[in-house]
């Protein structure tokens, strides 16, 4: 499977990659944030597991974009954008084990399947702070080694 640069185009994926930014940039004002402090507080709960699942969905809207213009592939799903990124050698293995999980914790909150584990939330705030900041990093060096 081949990977055809000219079709992306590189504006389009800097806006996302600024609107991710954005969130990360909101999401680690929390990062200290004691779990105390926020299971009682309703509103900035809520405002974090919607800033959660914007950087998932840029992300994977990166990433379907990648795939669709790039090398003509519609990912099954948001798990699955990211692990066709490996094939495409986007990012790696390793990382794609990780990040991966997200896409699980995003449904949950967006679509509220089950009562949402304030604990699982509230440690997900590093955790989506490391990964997707290495995820901004990789999408970076791809355009640039690409020279998209």
């Amino acid at each position: 499977m081949g990977f055809d640069s000219k079709n992306i185009d590189r504006k389009l994926i800097e806006t996302k990659l600024r609107s991710l930014e954005d969130y990360l940039i909101r999401l680690a004002e929390m990062e200290d944030l004691p779990f105390e402090e926020y299971a009682v507080d309703y509103f900035r709960k809520k405002g974090i597991e919607r800033v959660i699942a914007g950087i998932v969905e840029c992300a994977t809207d990166i990433n379907s974009y990648l795939l669709a213009r790039g090398a003509g592939i519609s990912p099954k799903d948001y798990r699955d954008s990211f692990t066709r990124l490996i094939e495409l050698g986007i990012l790696p293995r390793e990382f794609v084990e990780k990040i991966a999980a997200s896409t699980g914790l995003r449904n949950r909150l967006v679509h509220e399947y089950d009562r949402i584990n304030d604990k699982i939330v509230h440690a997900s705030i590093k955790t989506t702070l490391d990964q997707y900041t290495h995820y901004v990093k990789y999408i970076h060096d791809f355009l640039q080694r690409f020279k998209i």
